[in-house]
């Protein structure tokens, strides 16, 4: 039905080293991400990686059963680990989830009301929004895919969703906090603040 896709291949410039590799509660930046997939209703998931880290990324998503992605072209910008999924799940797909690889605490139950919200209209484009803003993962339809290929440099599916307004469901999500990713040092020493309180009620590790 849907596909979930998670964009891990940046460069992460501003931190100066990869984010998604950094400890943050019991467990990595990326490894709650892909947990949080994993406990939602969504059973297919792919990691999009880069050069940084290749390696190590690519056991992560072995252990962790699910399917890996490399994206030789990572230094062009986000669209091309986008187009990178995309072309992985091809037309199997009635829809494809994105989500960022540093925001580790969007959680399953908000995965699961976007999945919900889908399914219960089946095309267009599914938009989180966080305080009136938009926010991720972002649903596509496979309507879109086709479009998804022919984006470039680092702004991802920001301008098709721009360009579609009429086809956006927008759905509130009450925590605000979900909507945080990990670019600077700040940004991270917050996470750790933050994942005191909300990984005491993490529901497990996924594993094969």
């Amino acid at each position: 039905m849907i596909a979930a896709i998670i964009l891990a291949s940046g460069m992460s410039k501003r931190l100066g080293r990869n984010k998604l590799l950094l400890p943050l509660g019991n467990k990595r930046v990326i490894e709650h991400v892909i947990d949080n997939v994993k406990s939602s209703r969504i059973k297919d998931i792919y990691l999009v990686y880069g050069k940084d880290h290749q390696e190590e990324l690519k056991k992560i998503a072995k252990d962790k059963c699910i399917n890996s992605i490399h994206n030789e072209k990572y230094y062009l910008g986000q669209s091309t680990s986008v187009k990178k999924g995309i072309q992985a799940i091809g037309d199997n797909y009635r829809g494809a989830m994105f989500l960022l690889g540093d925001q580790p605490f969007i959680s399953h139950k908000t995965i699961n009301i976007l999945f919900d919200k889908f399914i219960s209209y089946q095309r267009g484009i599914i938009v989180p929004t966080y305080k009136g803003k938009r926010g991720n993962p972002v649903i596509f339809s496979k309507d879109f895919f086709s479009e998804i290929n022919n984006i470039e440099g680092d702004k991802g599916g920001r301008d098709i969703i721009k360009s579609y307004p009429n086809k956006i469901k927008y759905v509130p999500i009450n925590d605000n906090n979900e909507n945080i990713d990990i670019d600077s040092k700040e940004d991270y020493h917050r996470a750790l603040k933050l994942g005191i309180e909300i990984f005491e009620d993490y529901r497990g590790e996924w594993h094969c």
